[in-house]
């Protein structure tokens, strides 16, 4: 049989023919033999074994052709593999790219850094592989080598030279360091040397972070002579089981701003001394003491979060004003008797009415945003009074189960009460409730109640987040929305923590 081709780009013909195989004429058998396990008739052997036997031959010719073909095959695809790869040379040689000036590519680079991309202690050493004109401009540019991250569980942890390199070419400019190691085990010879040449760097620290175990901080206080005159951002996660010797080498920051202590690991914080009068953001698991200790200083502070360990008992009359206060998470309210926060419009805090009560009594501050947690279900009659004394709220997120008496007293037909509204967030769980139609009903006679007026003051948005699926409400919430200036959304109590606008990510703590 013989079959011609063409090729479909050059058209040029060839064949596949079967010259030269051995002729196979099929077996004239009945099919009785060939489709079941009856053996054949004699008469029939000699035609099987002859047609056996011709097949045979044929099938090994076939695979000495296909074998053939295959390696015809293979010889075009490597020429075709060779071809392509010189093709491409020959394409990137004409390419724009290598004509773009250095400062233009020095921008583009540039880009590989924060904030543009995190993690960017890598790009760098990329760049100055790809060829020596990357190279030398990569190299020529001490700010493409000032973000260091050493992990202590790398390949290459102990790689001297490349960090000693890094800070070389990072020349003078200030950098950002991340150290991190294995917080179960102390560090080995090794791993010290390396933190050791970072720390006789620290006068140029920008930024600096660690991860690791309690010798980690120890060999760093120990190590640093410099003041952090350069330093403006500190985090710190550690275990300190130490709570008597605090951490004291971050005193000598004239420029210390930030500080993130042990913000993502709350057992056995470390006490950290800082110049407190300069920070302007503090977010740290530490004890109500040593809270209270720190404040009393922090004139400056503008946000902060804390995850209190109620170590001692609090006092009432440890009064602290912080005047610039304007964000505050807690996880440990009761910190709320001893403080004066009259510039605070953001409060983010767990329900505890025995310190929000005078808390809310004895501020001046026009607070714009409330999210509270773990709020009594039977409590209603004291959140109501908390709330009564903030008019000026725009933002209210209940972030637990809403009791009915709230719910009434929230219909602005009936009361004055957060005549500022214009957000709400809860949770409603009419399944867990006998009267979970009556609990519904109510509820949406409250959003209802307060929908946009003429004067667009009024509700604006409302997020639900809830185990059932709402349905008779999600009717009466798409009549608002569509006679406009509202919008809602009904999510999964599964989500319930974190969201972004419920709680900023900045401010957002482990709960």
């Amino acid at each position: 049989m013989n079959r011609a081709f063409s090729c479909p780009k050059c058209m040029q013909n060839f064949d596949i023919c079967d010259s030269g195989l051995p002729p196979l004429a099929p077996a004239v058998v009945s099919s009785r033999v060939l489709d079941t396990n009856d053996p054949p008739l004699e008469p029939e052997i000699p035609t099987l074994r002859e047609f056996i036997s011709t097949a045979r031959a044929r099938s090994e010719r076939l695979d000495i052709k296909i074998g053939f073909l295959q390696s015809a095959l293979a010889e075009l695809q490597e020429e075709q593999r060779i071809l392509s790869d010189t093709i491409s040379k020959h394409e990137g040689s004409v390419s724009a790219l290598r004509s773009f000036p250095v400062e233009i590519l020095s921008h583009i680079f540039s880009f590989t850094l924060p904030p543009h991309q995190y993690g960017a202690a890598s790009a760098p050493w990329t760049i100055s592989a790809v060829c020596s004109k990357w190279r030398a401009i990569v190299i020529s540019e001490p700010r493409f080598w000032i973000w260091v991250r050493y992990d202590g569980n790398s390949s290459d942890y102990d790689n001297f030279d490349k960090y000693e390199t890094q800070l070389v070419r990072s020349g003078q400019l200030p950098i950002h360091l991340e150290i991190v190691a294995d917080e179960s085990i102390n560090l080995d010879l090794e791993q010290e040397l390396v933190c050791k040449i970072f720390c006789h760097h620290a006068a140029r620290w920008e930024t600096a972070s660690f991860y690791g175990p309690e010798s980690l901080m120890s060999l760093v206080e120990s190590w640093i002579e410099d003041d952090l005159v350069n330093l403006r951002e500190l985090t710190v996660e550690v275990r300190w089981y130490d709570s008597n010797s605090p951490i004291r080498v971050f005193q000598n920051a004239p420029k210390l701003s930030r500080a993130h202590i042990n913000r993502d690991r709350w057992e056995d914080p470390p006490v950290v001394k800082l110049s407190w009068s300069q920070l302007t953001k503090y977010v740290a698991t530490t004890a109500w003491e040593d809270a209270v200790k720190a404040f009393a200083s922090a004139s400056n502070l503008v946000d902060c979060s804390l995850h209190l360990h109620q170590w001692g008992i609090p006092v009432a009359h440890d009064h602290i004003v912080l005047p610039c206060l304007r964000r505050l998470f807690l996880l440990g309210s009761y910190l709320l008797i001893n403080l004066e926060t009259p510039a605070l419009l953001e409060l983010y805090c767990d329900y505890q009415p025995s310190t929000l009560l005078p808390f809310t009594r004895s501020q001046t501050c026009k607070l714009q945003k409330l999210v509270l947690w773990d709020a009594g279900r039977k409590d209603s009659e004291n959140l109501i009074r908390i709330l009564e004394r903030l008019p000026t709220l725009a933002y209210l997120s209940i972030l637990s189960r809403l009791p009915i008496e709230f719910i009434d007293a929230f219909n602005s037909r009936t009361t004055t009460l957060l005549p500022s509204l214009e957000h709400f967030s809860c949770t409603l769980e009419p399944g867990l409730v006998a009267d979970g139609d009556g609990l519904e009903d109510h509820f949406m006679q409250a959003i209802e109640s307060r929908r946009p007026r003429d004067n667009n003051q009024g509700l604006k948005s409302v997020r639900i987040y809830t185990r059932t699926a709402l349905s008779r409400s999600r009717v009466r919430l798409d009549a608002l929305v569509s006679q406009g200036g509202f919008e809602y959304e009904v999510l999964p109590h599964s989500l319930v923590f974190p969201r972004q606008d419920d709680i900023p990510p900045e401010l957002w703590m482990p709960l």
